[in-house]
Protein backbone atom coordinates (compact mmCIF):
# COMPACT_ATOMS: atom_id res chain seq x y z
CA UNK A 1 0.00 0.00 0.00
CA UNK A 2 1.46 3.45 -0.71
CA UNK A 3 0.66 6.65 0.68
CA UNK A 4 0.35 10.18 -0.71
CA UNK A 5 1.97 12.76 0.68
CA UNK A 6 -1.43 14.33 1.36
CA UNK A 7 -2.27 11.12 3.53
CA UNK A 8 1.85 10.82 5.07
CA UNK A 9 1.02 14.97 6.00
CA UNK A 10 -2.08 14.67 8.10
CA UNK A 11 -0.50 11.37 9.90
CA UNK A 12 2.31 13.88 10.87
CA UNK A 13 0.16 16.72 11.84
CA UNK A 14 -2.64 14.25 13.70
CA UNK A 15 0.34 13.22 15.85
CA UNK A 16 1.95 16.41 16.56
CA UNK A 17 -1.29 17.89 18.08
CA UNK A 18 -1.79 15.00 20.25
CA UNK A 19 1.81 15.50 21.40
CA UNK A 20 1.91 19.42 21.47
CA UNK A 21 -2.21 19.43 22.83
CA UNK A 22 -3.10 21.76 19.81
CA UNK A 23 -5.14 21.50 16.78
CA UNK A 24 -4.00 20.64 13.43
CA UNK A 25 -5.12 24.17 12.26
CA UNK A 26 -3.11 25.55 14.68
CA UNK A 27 -0.31 23.66 12.98
CA UNK A 28 -1.57 24.88 9.60
CA UNK A 29 -2.01 28.64 10.62
CA UNK A 30 -0.55 30.71 7.67
CA UNK A 31 0.24 33.64 9.72
CA UNK A 32 3.36 33.73 12.43
CA UNK A 33 1.98 33.48 16.03
CA UNK A 34 2.20 31.81 19.73
CA UNK A 35 -0.75 29.49 20.35
CA UNK A 36 -0.57 29.16 24.25
CA UNK A 37 -1.87 25.51 25.42
CA UNK A 38 -2.26 24.06 28.61
CA UNK A 39 0.22 21.27 29.02
CA UNK A 40 -1.02 17.93 29.01
CA UNK A 41 -0.22 14.48 28.33
CA UNK A 42 -3.37 13.14 26.08
CA UNK A 43 -4.07 9.74 24.98
CA UNK A 44 -1.46 8.43 22.13
CA UNK A 45 0.80 11.29 23.25
CA UNK A 46 4.63 9.60 22.70
CA UNK A 47 6.79 9.45 26.39
CA UNK A 48 8.63 12.55 25.91
CA UNK A 49 11.02 12.77 29.01
CA UNK A 50 10.36 16.66 30.65
CA UNK A 51 11.22 18.10 33.86
CA UNK A 52 8.58 20.49 35.43
CA UNK A 53 9.33 23.34 33.25
CA UNK A 54 9.65 22.90 29.69
CA UNK A 55 8.82 25.06 26.14
CA UNK A 56 8.31 22.99 23.38
CA UNK A 57 8.21 24.45 19.35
Amino acid sequence: MRMTQKEMLNIVQSQLAIDLNCSIDDLNSGEDSIIFVEAKENPGCRPFPRKARYFEI
